[in-house]
Protein backbone atom coordinates (compact mmCIF):
# COMPACT_ATOMS: atom_id res chain seq x y z
CA UNK A 1 0.00 0.00 0.00
CA UNK A 2 0.92 3.94 -0.28
CA UNK A 3 1.94 4.04 3.56
CA UNK A 4 4.90 0.73 2.68
CA UNK A 5 6.07 3.07 -0.21
CA UNK A 6 6.58 6.21 1.77
CA UNK A 7 8.24 4.14 4.63
CA UNK A 8 10.13 2.98 2.06
CA UNK A 9 11.19 6.04 0.74
CA UNK A 10 12.01 7.25 4.23
CA UNK A 11 14.27 4.93 4.62
CA UNK A 12 15.98 5.35 1.68
CA UNK A 13 16.16 9.04 2.19
CA UNK A 14 17.92 8.33 5.72
CA UNK A 15 20.13 5.92 4.46
CA UNK A 16 21.48 8.18 1.25
CA UNK A 17 21.85 11.27 3.99
CA UNK A 18 23.75 8.59 6.61
CA UNK A 19 26.14 7.45 3.61
CA UNK A 20 26.49 11.04 2.42
CA UNK A 21 27.72 12.45 6.28
CA UNK A 22 30.44 9.20 6.32
CA UNK A 23 31.51 10.72 3.11
CA UNK A 24 30.55 8.43 0.68
CA UNK A 25 29.11 10.10 -2.30
CA UNK A 26 25.53 8.11 -2.88
CA UNK A 27 23.29 9.00 -5.41
CA UNK A 28 19.36 7.92 -4.67
CA UNK A 29 18.23 6.34 -7.96
CA UNK A 30 14.77 7.13 -9.31
CA UNK A 31 12.55 4.38 -10.25
CA UNK A 32 10.52 4.99 -13.96
CA UNK A 33 7.09 4.63 -13.75
CA UNK A 34 6.33 1.09 -16.09
CA UNK A 35 10.38 0.88 -16.71
CA UNK A 36 11.58 -2.84 -17.19
CA UNK A 37 15.19 -1.65 -15.83
CA UNK A 38 16.09 -2.63 -12.76
CA UNK A 39 17.05 0.25 -10.44
CA UNK A 40 18.02 -0.08 -6.46
CA UNK A 41 17.71 1.98 -4.65
CA UNK A 42 20.73 4.17 -4.48
CA UNK A 43 23.90 4.12 -6.03
CA UNK A 44 27.12 4.98 -4.11
CA UNK A 45 31.05 5.53 -5.43
CA UNK A 46 33.74 4.48 -3.28
CA UNK A 47 31.96 2.05 -0.87
CA UNK A 48 32.67 0.06 0.38
CA UNK A 49 36.43 1.33 -0.34
CA UNK A 50 37.80 3.84 -2.17
CA UNK A 51 37.64 2.36 -6.27
CA UNK A 52 34.73 0.11 -5.73
CA UNK A 53 31.05 0.74 -6.24
CA UNK A 54 27.63 -0.42 -4.46
CA UNK A 55 23.95 -0.35 -4.71
CA UNK A 56 22.21 -0.22 -1.89
CA UNK A 57 19.00 -1.45 -2.08
CA UNK A 58 16.11 -1.07 0.47
CA UNK A 59 13.81 -3.42 1.44
CA UNK A 60 11.03 -3.64 4.48
CA UNK A 61 9.31 -7.33 4.85
CA UNK A 62 6.86 -8.60 7.53
CA UNK A 63 8.54 -11.59 8.75
CA UNK A 64 4.22 -13.11 9.27
CA UNK A 65 3.97 -13.58 5.72
CA UNK A 66 2.70 -16.85 5.16
CA UNK A 67 5.73 -18.49 3.32
CA UNK A 68 8.19 -17.11 6.18
CA UNK A 69 5.94 -17.24 9.32
CA UNK A 70 7.07 -20.90 10.39
CA UNK A 71 10.60 -20.79 9.63
CA UNK A 72 10.83 -16.77 11.52
CA UNK A 73 9.40 -17.88 14.15
CA UNK A 74 12.15 -20.31 14.72
CA UNK A 75 15.30 -18.23 12.81
CA UNK A 76 16.42 -14.73 13.83
CA UNK A 77 16.40 -13.13 11.09
CA UNK A 78 14.84 -15.60 8.27
CA UNK A 79 12.37 -12.91 6.93
CA UNK A 80 15.60 -10.26 6.32
CA UNK A 81 17.83 -13.29 5.34
CA UNK A 82 15.86 -14.53 2.79
CA UNK A 83 15.03 -11.00 1.43
CA UNK A 84 18.61 -10.17 1.31
CA UNK A 85 19.50 -13.43 -1.20
CA UNK A 86 15.98 -11.91 -3.42
CA UNK A 87 17.85 -9.07 -3.38
CA UNK A 88 20.94 -10.45 -4.66
CA UNK A 89 19.38 -12.84 -6.96
CA UNK A 90 17.48 -10.11 -8.53
CA UNK A 91 20.24 -7.76 -8.79
CA UNK A 92 23.38 -10.04 -9.84
CA UNK A 93 23.76 -9.73 -13.61
CA UNK A 94 23.26 -5.83 -13.03
CA UNK A 95 26.03 -5.88 -10.36
CA UNK A 96 28.02 -7.87 -12.59
CA UNK A 97 27.62 -5.74 -15.31
CA UNK A 98 28.62 -2.42 -13.49
CA UNK A 99 31.12 -3.80 -11.59
CA UNK A 100 28.55 -2.58 -8.12
CA UNK A 101 28.46 -5.21 -5.08
CA UNK A 102 25.09 -5.33 -3.59
CA UNK A 103 24.24 -3.89 -0.22
CA UNK A 104 20.41 -5.14 0.51
CA UNK A 105 19.74 -3.19 3.56
CA UNK A 106 16.83 -5.38 4.90
CA UNK A 107 14.44 -4.05 7.34
CA UNK A 108 11.91 -6.48 9.40
CA UNK A 109 8.24 -4.98 10.06
CA UNK A 110 8.66 -6.09 13.33
CA UNK A 111 12.10 -4.50 14.39
CA UNK A 112 14.70 -6.14 13.41
CA UNK A 113 17.66 -4.88 11.33
CA UNK A 114 18.59 -7.48 8.55
CA UNK A 115 22.73 -8.61 8.33
CA UNK A 116 23.32 -6.27 5.12
CA UNK A 117 21.49 -3.17 6.47
CA UNK A 118 23.77 -4.15 10.27
CA UNK A 119 27.00 -4.34 7.98
CA UNK A 120 25.96 -1.29 5.65
CA UNK A 121 25.92 1.01 9.32
CA UNK A 122 28.64 -0.48 10.66
CA UNK A 123 30.85 -0.09 7.32
CA UNK A 124 30.25 3.86 7.43
CA UNK A 125 30.86 3.87 11.49
CA UNK A 126 34.46 2.14 10.52
CA UNK A 127 35.23 3.98 7.63
CA UNK A 128 38.79 5.22 7.56
CA UNK A 129 38.31 8.52 8.88
CA UNK A 130 36.34 6.85 11.93
CA UNK A 131 37.45 9.77 14.17
CA UNK A 132 35.56 11.96 11.93
CA UNK A 133 32.48 9.93 11.98
CA UNK A 134 32.48 9.44 15.82
CA UNK A 135 32.91 13.45 15.87
CA UNK A 136 30.01 14.12 13.65
CA UNK A 137 27.11 15.47 15.66
CA UNK A 138 25.41 15.42 12.39
CA UNK A 139 25.60 11.91 11.12
CA UNK A 140 25.42 10.49 14.81
CA UNK A 141 21.60 12.66 14.67
CA UNK A 142 21.14 11.77 11.16
CA UNK A 143 21.53 7.79 12.04
CA UNK A 144 19.71 8.04 15.13
CA UNK A 145 16.80 9.67 12.75
CA UNK A 146 17.30 6.58 10.87
CA UNK A 147 16.88 4.08 13.37
CA UNK A 148 13.99 5.67 14.73
CA UNK A 149 12.47 5.58 10.94
CA UNK A 150 13.15 2.13 11.23
CA UNK A 151 12.47 0.63 14.34
CA UNK A 152 11.07 1.83 17.91
CA UNK A 153 14.17 0.28 19.55
CA UNK A 154 17.45 1.24 18.10
CA UNK A 155 19.70 -0.29 21.66
CA UNK A 156 20.94 -3.13 19.54
CA UNK A 157 23.47 -0.68 17.82
CA UNK A 158 24.26 1.38 20.86
CA UNK A 159 24.88 -1.78 22.99
CA UNK A 160 27.22 -2.61 20.13
CA UNK A 161 28.89 0.50 20.07
CA UNK A 162 28.03 1.84 16.53
CA UNK A 163 26.56 5.34 18.09
CA UNK A 164 28.96 6.78 20.06
CA UNK A 165 26.78 8.68 22.67
CA UNK A 166 25.37 5.38 24.40
CA UNK A 167 22.45 4.26 25.33
CA UNK A 168 21.65 7.15 27.82
CA UNK A 169 21.34 9.51 25.64
CA UNK A 170 18.88 8.06 23.24
CA UNK A 171 15.85 9.40 24.61
CA UNK A 172 17.06 13.15 23.88
CA UNK A 173 17.80 11.83 19.58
Amino acid sequence: GGGTTVRHDQIVKQVADMLHMAGFPAMPQSHPQGSDRLVPDIDVADFPALGRSAYVEVSVICNTQERLVHRASNEPLYAAKIREKEKADKYAALCLQDAHVLFAAVFESCGSMGPGLLNLISTCANKSDAWLFAESAPLRNGLRHLLQVLAPAPRRLLLAGLLPDGPQNLSRA
